[in-house]
């Protein structure tokens, strides 16, 4: 599989020189097998020329010299404007590696693809309208239209593999809204089926439950794409769902400002909010794992009898589902010991009251200390009760204005439009006591200005950017881990 991998990035390289060809049926081809494929876990495409051009790979000492070498050779083989599409199939139950993994390109000149597998030691013959080779766990085969390369197992028949995939590639099968997707201008684009994800083993829910998740998850799919953008990386990934199970799921709901204004929004290193309606939440609960509140209670033990006697089976009436959270610093040893420097805000629920009933009463039998401003505190962590939310923190804890104190960082992502956010602040990271032990690591963060997670409805995104927009990252990156690189420097015997 490696070595499939390792041809299919080498020919993207290759052909980054190439002239434009007419467009091939690739994309129909490639939607065909995908369509008649029930087992595909995940499948998509590389736009291996665009990301090669925004690596600048030419000009690199090691790479740039493959390039010059190659590109007389074999530059009329395969559509490569077109993109690398490939798959994988198999089952959730294993490691993706273990799975079987598919590559398919369009053919440009069949002469000119069989000179270069031909010299990475593929010997092909001729079978059934197509050229066919296998080599050591890898089979290739292609035809006027397509090339394919596969692992294979030692157990199976490679040409009857190459058989089939021909065979569902030319059967004419469509899905408009897979195709329409994939050729989007994606640097990278992947999609899953939702259905593949589900591991029956991993849910533990009785059968009619397990049969109903798997009557809403058919016919869905998420879709995912990476873009190296000038000054940031981005990766979105939308969640396209049965409208039922999309109604099921859709739970978050507006953040509350009273709830961003109980942490640090003034220097936060990280910081990050999560609001939701309770009632959908209770009612997916429900729909999917009606003993869910019930299992939760008993595995806490003592301190889950008391958190029953405050809510009983719901939620709500212990929090409101909002809930808040910054880190300020980092200690030299938060790795190995110290927790940071944190407050978390947790809105409550109906109950409020009875929280603090309890923490008086922990504080009375010595279980936790209790100051004179009512914070009550244990082993350096305080709490108390604020607007009705339960504060946590390792600090003295002051109020924030959120429509006056927000950070850069913050201000850059508009902290708080969305039901779901994190964002964090890279340069402050690294000037923080937080020992980064990688070196690479730490040159990688040092590339970056900020990042930030969230949700907008169906739809994912995370992104990591600098404040520089004209920054070309891919070709940043690969001048910073230029010494790494050099390391591959053997790359020319796998060719």
């Amino acid at each position: 599989m490696k070595k499939i991998v390792f041809l299919l990035v080498l020919t993207g390289i290759i052909f980054s020189c190439s002239v434009s060809k007419p467009k091939s049926d690739i994309n129909k081809l490639f939607t065909s097998f995908i369509s008649s494929n029930d087992d595909i876990l995940t499948f998509g495409k590389m736009d291996l020329l665009t990301i090669t051009e925004k690596l600048n790979i030419a000009a690199f000492p090691m790479f740039g010299e493959i390039v010059t070498k190659q590109v007389d050779r074999v530059e009329n083989a395969i559509f490569l404007s077109e993109g690398v599409y490939f798959a994988i199939s198999g089952s959730p139950d294993v490691d993706l590696i273990e799975n079987q993994f598919f590559g398919f390109a369009g053919v440009v000149n069949k002469d000119s693809l069989r000179s270069l597998f031909s010299e990475a030691g593929y010997f092909f013959e001729e079978k059934n309208g197509f050229s066919f080779a296998y080599e050591m766990g890898s089979a290739v085969a292609f035809n006027d239209d397509i090339l394919v390369l596969t692992s294979i197992g030692f157990d199976e028949d490679a040409l009857e593999v190459m058989e089939q995939v021909m065979k569902k590639c030319y059967a004419k099968k469509t899905n408009e809204k897979l195709a329409k997707f994939i050729e989007k201008d994606n640097d990278i684009a992947f999609v899953g089926r939702v259905a593949a994800t589900i591991d029956e083993n991993d849910l533990d829910l009785p059968q009619d439950k397990l049969d109903l998740i798997k009557e809403l998850s058919q016919d869905g799919y998420v879709y995912s794409s990476l873009n190296f953008l000038n000054g940031e990386i981005r990766l979105e990934t939308f969640y396209d769902v049965n409208p039922e199970l999309e109604k099921l799921i859709s739970i978050g709901k507006p953040a509350e400002k009273a709830t961003l204004a109980l942490i640090n929004t003034v220097s936060p290193i990280i910081a990050g909010h999560l609001s939701f309606d309770i009632a959908k939440l209770e009612n997916l609960f429900s729909t999917f794992y009606p003993n869910m509140m019930k299992d939760f209670y008993q595995s806490l033990g003592t301190t889950g009898l008391l958190l029953k006697g405050i809510g009983g089976d719901g939620l709500s009436t212990i929090i409101d589902g909002n809930i808040a959270f910054s880190i300020s610093d980092f200690p030299n040893d938060f790795i190995d010991d110290e927790l940071p420097e944190f407050i978390v805000a947790l809105g409550l629920g109906s109950a409020g009251k009875t929280v603090v009933d309890i923490l008086v009463d922990l504080s009375e039998i010595g279980e936790i200390d209790k100051s004179s401003n009512n914070t009550y505190s244990w082993n350096g962590i305080t709490a108390k009760i604020l607007d009705n939310h339960l504060v946590i923190s390792k600090k003295d804890h002051k109020d924030f204005d959120i429509s006056r104190e927000k950070s850069s960082a913050m201000r850059k992502v508009n902290y708080g439009s969305q039901s779901f956010q994190i964002v964090a602040d890279f340069q402050a990271l690294l000037n923080s006591g937080l020992d980064i032990r990688s070196r690479e690591l730490k040159r990688f963060i040092s590339l970056f200005d900020y990042a930030y997670l969230e949700q907008k409805g169906m739809t994912f995104t995370f992104s990591i950017f600098t404040l520089n927009k004209e920054l070309n990252i891919l070709d940043n990156l690969l001048k910073t881990f230029q010494e790494e690189l050099q390391d591959l420097s053997n790359i020319e015997a796998f060719i």
